[in-house]
């Protein structure tokens, strides 16, 4: 699969998820953001302090109720 670069993207409703995941949408977007084990002891991670976000990525989708959803499976913070 291929990783891409996204650079300096505004993005909202970022938390943490049991304690180690994080989550966020894509401002203006319907993609969500999905990083398995990057929240750094239950807290966001600081690269993610200002407005934007810069990160390596892979696309797909969640698969939930039936329904497929575009989401970004985030590899790492820039």
């Amino acid at each position: 699969e291929p990783v891409f670069l996204f650079r300096d993207l505004p993005f909202r409703d970022a938390r943490v998820l049991k304690q180690k995941h994080i989550r966020f949408n894509l401002e203006n977007s319907p993609v969500g953001v999905i990083g398995f084990n990057l929240a750094e002891e239950g807290k966001l991670p600081p690269q993610m302090a200002g407005g934007t976000v810069s990160f390596l990525g892979r696309l797909g989708y969640n698969i939930f109720q039936g329904r497929a959803i575009p989401q970004i499976t985030l590899e790492r913070l820039l």
